[in-house]
Parts: structure tokens; C-alpha cells; sequence
């Protein structure tokens, strides 16, 4: 059983400046070996920098866990930081739709959908795609600011793009590239609705791939090592 006292460094809040919070959560109900972990990531935009302040990784089959880290992550810093949190309700709809009710009074909660469509500057993406292209050029422009650990660097580097779109590997331990999409939900909800990126989701089947906003994922990661910071743990 894991506790949130553990799962959460007590400090993690103190990397923090004042800037406005977001969450992303990358939503998983199992717990063996081989299977998905969850993963949150907490992102504070702060002088330009959108720096990952902490990120959890774990695999639990319990609910109540999530809720109890969530819980933790919340309370530790004041209502008025926290702009949203994004959950990927791509496979565990139900699951997302019940952390929604359960914390909409705390922080404002959108459930992104990978294979949705979203109209965006004239072209048509699924959030998937879109999504990661953001998080990627991200990188490339040198704002995003990542915490120092080897595993999130691995994990991170699990995820290929190819023919347009973001195909990702997994590791022994069934890790699949959960932090990269906990991160780039993290920046989604500081971006979007911002007046930075204006889009609207629509309902379709069938999405184009669309070809990368910046290329070269990995290069652009190792070099933001001499600048990251944060507070990160996995269990």
C-alpha cells in the first residue's frame, strides 16, 4: 500500500515561487509488474520557465491512493495558484470522470481525450498529436525546466515521434512514457485558454497525422539537463 506521505516528498512545495500551478495526470488503475504506472506532474509558469516542480510516479490499483496523493498535492500550496489540472480520460473514462467531481471544488478540471479532434490555427489534430507537438517545441524553445532524475529523462525518451503522429515504447517495469504525458498535460493547462493558443475540440473519427512543430525530442531534453530543477520521486 502506498501513502501519500510517502509518495510525496513533504517539501516538494518549497521549489515554488509564487507562479500560477497546474496539474496533469496520466490516469492508471493497475498495479503488476509489467503494467502502466500513473503519473502526476505539477508545473508552475514562472518568469517565462514552465518549471516541473514535482513529479509522482506510481502504480496502484486502489483509487483511494490517487485521491489520498492528490489530496496531499493540493493542500500544500494555496487554492489561488492552482489555474487547472488536465486528466487524460483516454482509457480510464470513468475513473477520470469521478476524480473530476471529486476535486472540482478544489482546482478546475478538464479531461482531455487523446483520440478527440481539436481544431488548432486552421489544422485539424487529436489531442494526442497536438498535444505532444506543444510539449516538443516546448523543449526546442528552451522553457521548459525539468527536475534532475535519471528515470524521468528514460521515460521521456520512450516516446517516438513517427508518420506524424507519437508512438511510445515501454520498459521492463511497464513504463510507457506516463511522465511525458503527465507533463505535457501540465502545459496544456497553462497554454491553453490562455490567449496563447485559441482551439476548440470537435467530434471526429478518422484524424490526419499531422508532421511535428519541432523535431528532435531527445536532443532538446538533454540539453535542458545543466538547467532543470525540481523535486521528483517514483515508487
Amino acid at each position: 500500500m502506498i501513502l501519500a506521505s510517502s509518495a510525496v516528498p513533504p517539501d516538494w512545495s518549497l521549489r515554488c515561487g509564487g507562479g500560477m500551478l497546474t496539474l496533469g495526470n496520466d490516469v492508471a488503475t493497475t498495479d503488476k509488474k509489467s503494467s502502466n504506472p500513473s503519473a502526476f506532474t505539477v508545473m508552475e509558469k514562472l518568469s517565462g520557465i514552465y518549471w516541473q516542480r514535482l513529479v509522482v510516479r506510481f502504480k496502484s490499483a486502489d483509487p483511494a491512493v490517487t485521491y489520498a496523493i492528490l489530496d496531499s498535492i493540493l493542500a500544500a500550496r494555496p487554492a489561488a495558484e492552482w489555474r487547472r489540472m488536465c486528466i487524460d480520460a483516454s482509457s480510464e473514462k470513468y475513473h477520470a470522470q469521478t476524480m473530476r467531481k471529486r476535486f472540482q471544488g478544489r482546482i478546475a478540471v478538464d479531461l482531455i481525450s487523446s483520440a478527440e479532434a481539436i481544431d488548432f490555427h486552421g489544422e485539424r489534430y487529436s489531442y494526442k498529436t497536438l498535444l505532444g507537438d506543444l510539449y516538443v517545441s516546448a523543449f526546442e524553445d528552451g522553457i521548459i525546466a525539468l527536475p534532475p532524475q535519471t528515470f524521468l529523462l528514460d521515460d521521456h525518451r520512450l516516446v517516438k515521434k513517427q508518420s506524424g503522429g507519437y508512438t511510445t515504447e515501454v520498459d521492463e517495469g511497464g513504463n510507457h512514457g506516463d511522465t511525458f504525458d503527465s507533463g505535457k498535460l501540465a502545459y496544456w493547462g497553462h497554454i491553453s485558454g490562455s490567449g496563447k493558443v485559441s482551439a476548440h475540440a470537435i467530434s471526429v473519427g478518422g484524424i490526419a497525422s499531422k508532421k511535428p512543430s519541432r523535431p528532435g525530442l531527445i536532443g532538446s531534453i538533454a540539453r535542458q539537463l545543466g538547467r532543470r530543477s525540481g523535486s521528483s520521486i517514483s515508487s
